[in-house]
């Protein structure tokens, strides 16, 4: 998992507190006995330009066969540009797929700092 607080956080459906159930993805991991989570790297505040920058010390040192990838929240946050957030989605999923990792793009939750966001499509 590589992403900011949405990832390293487990939340209520339709909360915005934390839960004391752990990690969204160490429970998804104990729902499915198939998954196994190797490694969190959920970091609260993190972009996605912070994100790519822990690509090898977050992902490919962990040599995961699947990375689960949920960034953006803070790019709206911060004011990055659209093509700025997907630029470094695309890179950090190109350099995971180039590693032979199989990447699961995640869906930012919306909220009212989106607005004005137009829906882009990776490529």
């Amino acid at each position: 998992m590589l992403g900011d607080s949405l990832s390293a956080w487990a939340f209520a459906p339709g909360s915005a507190c934390g839960s004391a159930s752990g990690t969204w993805p160490r429970v998804l991991a104990a729902m499915d006995s198939g998954l196994t989570l190797v490694h969190n790297g959920g970091v609260p505040g993190n972009t996605t330009s912070q994100m790519l920058a822990r690509m090898q010390h977050d992902v490919l040192a962990y040599r995961p066969d699947v990375l689960f990838v949920l960034g953006g929240t803070n790019d709206v946050a911060d004011d990055f540009t659209v093509s700025t957030t997907v630029a470094n989605i695309r890179r950090i999923a190109l350099t995971a797929t180039a590693d032979g990792i199989e990447v699961v793009l995640l869906t930012v939750p919306p909220n009212d700092a989106m607005r004005g966001w137009e829906l882009t499509r990776l490529r």
